[in-house]
């Protein structure tokens, strides 16, 4: 992926005269910008790269994320305008020790920016970029956010795959809270509901049934938050959103990742049934 050159000149024209001095440790970040449209991220580039950043652009109408390579960077500003931009956000919120990420938005409104927010931005940034200061600011605190937190890895493939579904430790202490005596019925309980309910909002969205969507998404809400997926909850409470805007596309595109989430969630739960019953010998 190549680097984009610093621009020529003194920087781009953006109505203050924000120094980069004021802004220093953003002077050699490294930054990855996910964007569907190249010319119009340009002056963006421009603007990061006055203030001394080393920035790889990604763009394209659906811009692919390599997981190891967003890794290698210090932040990740995502065009959430763009075709799977609300689903790059929130993928990359839930990766565990991955860089943090500011949510790129035009014309964005109050609702817009809590809806990014509760997919996982760290912070959020209206678009088309009209000074320097907002932005630089903003760049500033995520970096010096990250610069003092540990990175968190995963140890081992359940712990991939809890933090693909979002619910991980929150789900075993849920199992201790009900003890061993309740623990496997919960969790068998759990998995019926969850597995019905996905099989519902499936039927529901192939017959484009937005009150069986909206049902569903409201049961799958509560179910996800009791198991502490929260990643596939806001992936639910989006889902419901788009019910009620009657967006059939954002409803296409955001049920299939909802469908592997909680796929990916069920066989979590029936691991920690083997194990528990493995414990007890039962």
């Amino acid at each position: 992926m190549p680097t984009l050159p610093a621009p020529s000149g003194d920087g781009p024209s953006t109505g203050d005269d924000s120094n980069p001095a004021d802004y220093g440790c953003i002077a050699g970040a490294r930054l990855l910008v996910f964007s569907g449209n190249a010319h119009a991220t340009l002056p963006l580039v421009q603007i990061l790269n006055h203030l001394g950043a080393s920035v790889d652009l990604v763009f394209g109408e659906r811009p692919v994320r390599d997981p190891q390579e967003a890794q290698d960077h210090d932040v990740l500003l995502i065009d959430t305008d763009c075709e799977d931009g609300l689903e790059l956000l929130s993928d990359a919120a839930a990766t565990p020790g991955g860089p943090p990420v500011m949510a790129l938005c035009s014309n964005m409104t109050k609702e817009d920016e809590q809806r990014l927010r509760d997919l996982g931005a760290d912070a959020v940034q209206p678009t088309p970029i009209m000074a320097i200061a907002p932005l630089a600011s903003a760049l500033a605190r995520l970096l010096k956010r990250r610069d003092h937190e540990p990175p968190v890895v995963p140890s081992s493939a359940e712990g991939t795959a809890a933090a693909a579904s979002g619910a991980g430790c929150a789900l075993r202490s849920l199992i201790r809270i009900a003890g061993p005596d309740q623990a496997v019925s919960l969790l068998d309980e759990m998995h019926s509901d969850l597995q019905r309910s996905l099989r519902e909002l499936r039927a529901c969205v192939n017959a484009c049934d937005l009150a069986g969507v909206l049902a569903q998404t409201h049961i799958l809400i509560a179910l996800t938050g009791a198991a502490g997926a929260d990643r596939l909850q806001r992936l639910s409470e989006e889902l419901n959103r788009a019910g009620h805007d009657a967006d059939q596309d954002r409803i296409a595109a955001l049920s299939p990742r909802l469908e592997a989430g909680l796929s990916e969630l069920l066989s979590e739960i029936m691991r920690e049934r083997r194990r528990l019953t493995g414990e007890s010998g039962t």
